[in-house]
């Protein structure tokens, strides 16, 4: 991919891509999916390597790849810290299923704290964290679990029992 978004000798970095930067993590997702196999049964190992590679790419690639390594790191934080089974992940929704509450309430949450403190938003993301997790919370406890319980059941199976009926012969 790089070849392509390098500028010719001589020339300015174009400017950045934000299909590039999608199109770079996605294909980063889309290489763990396919090569799970060979990384899921050594986690750390994997981490290991893959972090090592993005410390490498962020010190000496190409500065339109490199400034990215982050974000990429954080792809890897999330997918392969995301597949180990650790006592603390399989815990996590004892609380609640907060999810849908963080997806809906986060947007609006953002643009509200960075209207309202424009000029002073040092600890914006510490704040839209905050207000956004509780939120959350309340929204799981208050709305959506109770709106599961008007959720209907599994349906029975339509499929005729076959081993109930005889035989005609």
């Amino acid at each position: 991919m790089q070849w392509r978004y390098s500028p010719p000798p001589g020339e300015s970095m174009p400017a950045w891509s934000f299909g590039l930067q999608y199109a770079m993590v996605f294909a980063l997702g889309a290489s763990l999916a396919c090569w799970r196999h060979l990384w899921m049964p050594r986690k750390l190992a994997a981490f290991a390597v893959l972090a090592l590679v993005l410390g490498v790419l962020h010190a000496k690639g190409p500065s339109i790849v490199a400034g990215q390594a982050s974000l990429m790191a954080l792809a890897v934080v999330a997918v392969v810290g995301g597949a180990a089974c650790t006592p603390v992940l399989r815990h996590a929704g004892r609380f609640g299923d907060f999810s849908y509450g963080l997806y809906i309430y986060a947007f609006p949450v953002q643009q509200l704290i960075a209207w309202r403190f424009a000029d002073r938003l040092g600890y914006g993301a510490s704040l839209t964290l905050a207000v956004t997790g509780l939120l959350a919370v309340l929204s799981w406890h208050l709305l959506e679990k109770r709106a599961l319980a008007f959720k209907p059941g599994r349906p029975a199976s339509t499929a005729p029992n076959l081993s109930a009926t005889p035989l005609a012969g």
